[in-house]
């Protein structure tokens, strides 16, 4: 049986990396995608302290009722790398993209998506392919 037979027969896909698709099994469904194009800036027009210490303040605002420590320490990594003349892409990516999931969990984050949106968007500006995993985390798509 040659390797075409063979995967036409377990039903399985394969699929690389996607954003803002959505794949379904069965007849007749329906699915919404909602995401928008991010018009990503270039990474010097990124004033990146002034985003992470928005950032930063919004995750906070989030927070507050909810002590969530994955956001509180985001949040304080956030602001350590905010305080860095050159701060780590690596670092900072890793600590948003954290503190953006757990905020995500939070009832209160539907409300400071928007606000969130141009921040995420300026910052995976800023950080270049390593930003690109946080834009889904907001409803933005590269």
């Amino acid at each position: 049986m040659n390797e075409l037979n063979k995967k036409q027969q377990s039903g399985s896909i394969s699929v690389g990396n996607m954003t803002g698709v959505a794949f379904t099994i069965g007849d007749n469904n329906e699915v919404s995608v909602n995401y928008q194009k991010a018009s990503l800036p270039e990474p010097e027009t990124v004033d990146i302290q002034a985003e992470l210490q928005t950032i930063k303040a919004l995750l906070s605002e989030l927070n507050q009722d909810e002590n969530n420590v994955f956001i509180d320490a985001s949040v304080k990594t956030i602001d350590d790398e905010a305080k860095k003349l050159s701060p780590d892409k690596d670092v900072v990516s890793d600590a948003l993209e954290t503190g953006i999931k757990y905020a995500n969990k939070l009832n209160s984050f539907g409300g400071a998506i928007e606000r969130l949106k141009p921040r995420v968007e300026a910052v995976a500006g800023w950080l270049g392919k390593n930003g690109h995993k946080l834009l889904p985390l907001v409803g933005l798509a590269v």
